[in-house]
């Protein structure tokens, strides 16, 4: 049996308005702006640095520790330009200093619309300023940009009707 991947099976949208991060609507996540089809195949990156707290003592002959505070570290590389020379979509959104949020679901198609019930996880961000690749043969014209979170993510949360 084989697995998913990931090609066609997730989707990352940026928004601009959003009334509740932890329970957003299915109207909110389709009015927005749709990223996966200007990120090269392996341009999302999202992870976590997680730090961890030494709880140890003098009397301890050896070190334990336990879970202290996560930070999400998002990156996303993306074609700037269309064939016609206008901006991509996520040219367009992904300026710097934009703040917005995130949506990233996994597990279904690209191309079908947000609907009640979908599994997403929203991310409050603000953008750093694109950095343009280096010029090189056979490439597309393409950027990387980080994603500040500016306040806690919201976890596999279930979109609203």
């Amino acid at each position: 049996m084989g697995h998913q991947t990931y090609d066609g099976n997730l989707k990352v949208t940026f928004l601009t308005a959003l009334a509740d991060p932890a329970a957003p609507s299915a109207a909110e996540l389709n009015a927005g702006t749709d990223l996966q089809g200007d990120i090269t195949p392996d341009g999302f990156a999202e992870g976590f640095d997680n730090a961890m707290v030494d709880n140890s003592s003098l009397a301890s002959t050896f070190d334990s520790e336990q879970v202290g505070r996560s930070k999400p570290n998002i990156s996303i590389t993306y074609q700037t330009l269309n064939d016609d020379g206008t901006p991509s979509d996520a040219a367009s959104v992904l300026t710097y200093r934009a703040s917005g949020w995130l949506a990233v679901r996994r597990n279904k198609s690209e191309s079908t619309a947000y609907a009640a019930a979908d599994v997403v996880t929203v991310y409050a961000v603000e953008v750093h300023r694109p950095m343009p690749a280096n010029a090189a043969p056979n490439e597309t014209q393409k950027a990387t940009v980080q994603l500040a979170s500016t306040t806690d993510p919201n976890i596999d949360v279930t979109a609203a009707a």
